[in-house]
């Protein structure tokens, strides 16, 4: 496939997201869904990694929908800055949310 210079305002990337389980083997669980960011130049990932801002403020920004993500019955939520905000209360989903995002934004750990 040809590379395209123009992009969407968007990009979509696998959110992995590992926490304790309530197992007794203390096993954690991972759990995945897909977010879609808004997609930045060079120069704005600097300035988000230099801004001192934190993790959650960055991504209420950069996060703008998702797909797979579900609620505690398995129903599909849909995406709302009420949903972010709760989804990004999460600490360790947060930091699922954040790697990816840079992990999507700075082509760092991204596989064919």
């Amino acid at each position: 496939m040809a590379y395209r210079v123009a992009k969407k305002p968007t990009f979509t990337i696998k959110v992995v997201v590992v926490e304790p389980g309530d197992a007794d083997s203390g096993e954690v669980e991972t759990s995945e869904f897909t977010g879609r960011f808004k997609r930045v130049s060079d120069d704005e990932l600097v300035e988000i990694r230099t801004s001192g801002r934190s993790d959650k403020d960055i991504m209420r920004e950069m996060l703008v929908g998702w797909a797979d993500l579900t609620d505690e019955n398995g129903a599909q939520l849909p995406f709302s800055e009420q949903f972010r905000d709760t989804l990004l209360s999460i600490p360790h989903a947060l930091r699922g949310v954040a790697y990816a995002f840079m992990a999507g934004a700075s082509g760092a750990g991204l596989k064919n």
